[in-house]
């Protein structure tokens, strides 16, 4: 075995690419970012292309959210009755929004 002692070898190091591109590609579409680090420390374009059946998809996940925002509120409401007082929220239903406890007294909401 032989043992390696002072100064090691120097390592060349090669500069980065000034410019290049990266391609992300997911389930619904593939963008192709271009960087030229002599012009912008970012992107300078970015190309998106849509797979096909790309907007049904896209679509359906928008409507899970806007469950899952409505389950969210419910479950809210449910749990609105474990709240003291003062952290509970009442309908109005003048203009279907969310008042507290303050302003639900001065609108008999609550006795």
């Amino acid at each position: 075995m032989i043992e390696k002692r002072g100064r090691p070898k120097e390592t060349i190091i090669e500069p980065s690419p000034r410019k290049y591109t990266k391609v992300y590609e997911d389930e619904d579409m593939i963008e192709t970012w271009t960087y030229d680090l002599d012009k912008h420390r970012g992107p300078i374009s970015v190309d998106i292309k849509y797979k096909a059946g790309a907007e049904k998809s896209i679509k359906l996940r928008a409507k899970e959210a806007k469950q899952e925002k409505r389950t969210a509120r419910q479950m809210k409401k449910i749990n609105n009755k474990q709240l003291p007082l003062s952290q509970q929220q009442w309908l109005n239903p003048a203009n279907g929004k969310m008042v507290g406890y303050t302003r639900a007294k001065a609108l008999n909401l609550i006795k």
